[in-house]
């Protein structure tokens, strides 16, 4: 079961927080953050709600629709605090108080009340043609082929994501707003969990190795991007969060490493 968060008794996942995940321990076998779906904590009507962080930012009026499945849940937020849970079909042109975020805090380019119905379904359709091109391709079923005739599904594995991926991608590309501040957003995840390792590192050995791991992996972003602590301050625009987590002084323990062992030395 995942992480996530109530926000009016229900379960959400835009206020995520970023876990680091050394080289070796993903799919891609690369260094990088993940998303937690939340802390369990829980908001009601009338709450504020945590709408700034290391990476992320939302406004203080927008909504938040679950297009996916039958789920028909449209959460509003007004002024920085948690107004009503209201079902897509219900909703007032009043209701548009700004931009449409999905379950997992990703924009939408929904600019009407008519789009919330349109893009539920978009998105049937492209679950049920890719479940028609999965059958035809494997007619057991995609998860079973993989957990009973795996040498079957890596024959075809390449066709199925490029099928699967172009449907999926025409569907994103449609309604999902392009992220301008990406890279911005990634970066603060690596800070957050870089704080989070450098105040846990001297517990023991393993949380030292992850600490440095985690510092090498911030170094990788710094290295292939220059500008962007500079790109990162102006986004973030919070001298105070910065303060607070010691930022200056993490950068330069992170630009000071050279390797593991430099960190190792100097413990």
């Amino acid at each position: 079961m995942g992480m996530y968060d109530y926000l009016g008794g229900e379960q959400i996942k835009i206020f995520y927080a970023p876990i680091f995940s050394p080289k070796g321990m993903s799919m891609n076998d690369k260094a990088g953050t993940w998303h937690s779906g939340g802390k369990l904590c829980s908001y009601d009507v009338g709450d504020e709600l945590p709408l700034k962080t290391l990476y992320y930012h939302y406004p203080q009026n927008f909504l938040v629709y679950d297009f996916r499945f039958e789920y028909e849940d449209v959460w509003v937020v007004k002024n920085g605090t948690f107004e009503k849970i209201v079902s897509y079909r219900d909703l007032e042109n009043s209701d548009m108080v700004g931009p449409v975020l999905d379950y997992y805090g990703r924009e939408l380019n929904i600019k009407k009340v008519e789009d919330f119905s349109t893009i539920k379904m978009d998105e049937k359709e492209c679950h049920q043609e890719n479940k028609r091109i999965e059958l035809k391709m494997f007619p057991n079923g995609l998860i079973h082929t993989i957990k009973n005739n795996y040498d079957e599904f890596k024959k075809k594995e390449n066709e199925w994501e490029a099928v699967s991926y172009g449907g999926s991608k025409r569907f994103s590309e449609k309604w999902f707003a392009n992220d301008t501040h990406r890279n911005e957003k990634k970066f603060g995840e690596a800070i957050d969990s870089l704080h989070f390792h450098w105040e846990e590192r001297n517990k023991d050995e393993s949380n030292y190795k992850m600490y440095v791991e985690c510092a090498e992996y911030t170094k990788s972003l710094i290295d292939n991007n220059p500008h962007i602590i500079t790109q990162y301050k102006q986004w973030l625009n919070n001298e105070e969060m910065l303060n607070a987590i010691e930022f200056n002084t993490l950068i330069k323990e992170v630009m000071n490493t050279g390797s593991i062992s430099t960190l190792q030395e100097a413990k």
